[in-house]
């Protein structure tokens, strides 16, 4: 595996394609890198499948997992990110795990937090306390009860179809 050592406005000489590109920078603009990893990463128009920072900011950016300590997205999008602030804002994500999370106008899949500050976003789960605008479609009760009617109309189906096929 080859590491490329990048400058500050995140120019590096052109990796093998089958060599992972591993980039150590401070900002990568209209960039794409397998691995970004620094003390503060900030991405432009890029896109990364893995950055490892204290701090990120991704800016009209994508990445498929993110572990910072600090995260701020602005329209961006990724499937993952674990850290302890999270701020996203116009944009979209799969996975958040955080300490504190605020969303404006953004969508998620899951949200596992202590706190989350929503303004206008989504959430299809939500593991915490949530404040502010938030439009979360299953929470703790309701999955709950999603699942125990699930487990019900289970049960009566599989009666139907042993009664059904046992007759024959």
């Amino acid at each position: 595996m080859a590491d490329e050592e990048s400058t500050v406005n995140g120019k590096a000489a052109e990796a093998e394609p089958d060599v992972p590109r591993v980039v150590r920078a401070t900002e990568l603009s209209e960039e794409a890198a397998d691995r970004v990893e620094g003390e503060l990463v900030v991405l432009q128009r890029s896109g990364a499948e893995q950055i490892n920072a204290e701090r990120v900011k991704l800016e009209q950016s994508g990445a498929r997992t993110i572990d910072a300590r600090s995260i701020r997205m602005d329209q961006s999008g990724t499937l993952t990110m674990k850290g302890e602030r999270v701020v996203l804002e116009n944009g979209t994500a799969g996975l958040v795990s955080a300490g504190s999370v605020r969303m404006v106008r953004s969508q998620t899949i899951l949200i596992s937090t202590r706190k989350a500050q929503m303004e206008g976003s989504r959430a299809l789960i939500l593991i915490g306390k949530a404040e502010g605008d938030i439009q979360a479609t299953f929470t703790i009760p309701t999955a709950a009860a999603f699942g125990a009617a699930l487990g019900v109309a289970l049960a009566i189906v599989s009666a139907i179809l042993r009664y059904v096929f046992s007759r024959r």
